[in-house]
């Protein structure tokens, strides 16, 4: 998936696939714990509560992908909402 976006030019050329997927594969495995820890998600309160159905969830995984894509997009879209224009 890295290395195909770095061929289609999605990504930056600076960008190591092996690298990357490491981090990837790294920080998405260790996410899951994040999430239970920050939303003090307890499923022994709720034993039919989902973590994937919490909107908390969505909005964090949206932030994780928004960085993930600023990191590693040539020319992503948040960094142009972030830097004025003029």
């Amino acid at each position: 998936m890295i290395s195909q976006g770095i061929a289609q030019g999605e990504f930056a050329v600076w960008v190591n696939p092996e690298t990357a997927a490491f981090l990837m594969e790294t920080l998405f495995y260790q996410f899951g714990r994040y999430l239970v820890r920050r939303l003090d998600f307890d499923q022994s309160e709720d034993p039919g509560a989902r973590l994937q159905e919490d909107r908390m969830v969505e909005q964090v995984l949206h932030i994780l992908v928004d960085q993930l894509e600023a990191g590693m997009k040539r020319n992503p879209q948040q960094r142009n909402d972030y830097f004025p224009k003029g």
